[in-house]
């Protein structure tokens, strides 16, 4: 590891900026993983799986933040490869031992906080195009994580040629085909991630202005998509020039902030709780409504099942929505007011009333109906 020592050639005249950025959304990250939690506790909903993954990536990602700021205060991360070579050879081997552990942990987080969008999404968006197209992004997601990973340990031959190239017999790949590919796919797998949840998101039936801010809510996570970007422009750069010192600066930096911005997206969504309970005072959205929900059933003497405002003897059940149930915020209505699975299959329905007008922030808590086949018996 790197020497709390400067370098002999001292620290870069950029380096301070951003030192300083890392560790503003370090703080920010941290900020809201802990009021994702926070907001589960006022919710009494318990914690998720998602969650538990959200909080993993925040503090391997520390690891990896803190890496990149001892490489540009003690190692003299942003100076030309060679210049740095030849003034302080013991910083620029550290620097190259520091770089390898960074890449390790990177890999890391960013698996986990893409799985844990992933999760998020298939909980509150219980549909068939969410279903099937989170599957093969987490699948794609765990490929690049295992590809990037066993390219890292597989760079050089051994590993401490990387830092070492005395070693007889040692060798590294030359080639920087294989790191730029991998690039370009972290940058569409975190496109897609990102639009993932939009579909269904315009389906919401909120008015126009909530909708709009729900979804930029959810676009959060495409700051970090550009970041993947520049990471990706700045990769490019680096073999390009052959290791020039501000490309490397650049490509640590998006690092860096790229997995920070994840995963203050990912837990952006969650936040609503949070908003009420800083607000300090309850709105008339708050108050408990009835809805109308049950079980499916045929009884011997019906024959039909109706929908918009039919009424069925069978589904004759009220409920009511407690204060804090996690999905009463959004509501999917479609096409149909009352949307009743088939009732050969016996499964749950409900109505999915609009609440009273609500001027609050709707987010955090989401019902989607799920997606059925409907058919009708004479």
């Amino acid at each position: 590891m790197a020497s709390s020592m400067a370098s002999s050639i001292g620290v870069w005249y950029g380096a301070w900026g951003f030192v300083g950025a890392t560790i503003f959304l370090a703080v920010l990250s941290s900020l809201a993983v802990a009021l994702r939690f926070w907001s589960r506790w006022i919710t009494r909903l318990g914690v998720y799986l998602d969650d538990w993954l959200t909080l993993c990536a925040l503090a391997v990602h520390h690891g990896f933040g803190a890496t990149v700021i001892i490489s540009f205060l003690a190692d003299g991360l942003g100076f030309d490869t060679v210049t740095l070579a030849a003034a302080d050879s013991r910083a620029a081997i550290e620097l190259k031992k520091v770089t390898f552990i960074g890449t390790i942990l990177y890999g890391i987080a960013s698996a986990f906080i893409r799985l844990s969008f992933l999760l998020f999404c298939f909980r509150i968006f219980p549909t068939t195009i969410v279903r099937r197209g989170g599957y093969i992004l987490a699948t794609t997601c765990l490929v690049w994580f295992v590809a990037i990973e066993v390219l890292n340990l597989t760079l050089c031959k051994p590993i401490a040629y990387m830092w070492d190239q005395t070693i007889e017999g040692g060798y590294c790949i030359a080639s920087p085909v294989g790191l730029i590919v991998l690039g370009a796919l972290n940058v569409v797998i975190d496109a897609v991630t990102v639009g993932l949840p939009l579909h269904e998101v315009m389906k919401l039936n909120l008015s126009r202005e909530k909708r709009c801010f729900v979804f930029g809510i959810f676009c959060i996570g495409g700051i970090a998509t550009a970041a993947s970007v520049a990471r990706l422009v700045a990769l490019s750069l680096y073999h390009e020039v052959n290791g020039t010192g501000a490309a490397f600066a650049l490509l640590s930096a998006s690092t860096v902030f790229e997995i920070y911005i994840a995963i203050i997206g990912a837990c952006a969504p969650t936040l609503a709780p949070v908003y009420k309970r800083l607000r300090g005072r309850p709105m008339p959205s708050d108050t408990p409504i009835p809805h109308r929900s049950g079980y499916t059933t045929k009884p011997k003497s019906q024959s039909h099942t109706y929908l918009n405002g039919g009424v069925n003897p069978a589904l004759g059940r009220t409920a009511v929505r407690e204060s804090e149930d996690e999905e009463r915020f959004f509501k999917r209505l479609d096409d149909i007011q009352v949307l009743v699975p088939a009732k050969e299959r016996g499964e749950f329905w409900t109505d999915i009333s609009a609440r009273p007008a609500s001027e609050g922030v709707p987010l955090g808590k989401i019902r989607v109906q799920r997606d059925v086949t409907w058919k009708s018996e004479d």
